[in-house]
């Protein structure tokens, strides 16, 4: 888990609800060293049946950026079926998640040459030892 500059806590992945898909999700992310919130909302009545979150085979959703499975997208789905579509789902979110760091990573080592950029890199590689500049 990382914390911003205002000191609040930032999770790379939040999964909501904690049933056999998020949990399977949330245990495969946090192998994958990826910080994980579970959030979950127990209701012992009201539960809405049939309804589902439109998806592809990963779990993808046609909002960037948001996954979904088990009983979200196949509301009748077994424990099994669920638990599995959550290790799909959360193997798609840890690519997603490596493709844009490594998108960051190129986009900073093509960022052209500038004083601060030379001060940055002297102060990691050199810390105090560092002298001029």
């Amino acid at each position: 888990m990382a914390r911003g500059r205002d000191g609040e806590r930032r999770y790379e992945v939040v999964v909501v609800g904690a049933g056999a898909a998020g949990l399977s999700g949330a245990l495969t992310l946090g192998r994958a060293r990826r910080s994980v919130l579970v959030i979950d909302d127990q209701e012992m009545a009201g539960h809405v049946i049939g309804r589902a979150v439109p998806a592809d085979a990963t779990g993808a959703t046609a909002v960037p950026g948001v996954w979904v499975a088990g009983n979200v997208t196949t509301p009748v789905e077994q424990v099994v079926g669920a638990a599995a579509a959550g290790v799909r789902a959360a193997a798609a979110i840890n690519a997603d998640l490596i493709a844009e760091e490594t998108r960051r990573a190129i986009a900073a080592r093509r960022a052209p040459f500038s004083p601060q950029s030379e001060r940055e890199v002297c102060e990691r590689v050199l810390g105090d030892r560092r002298h001029g500049l």
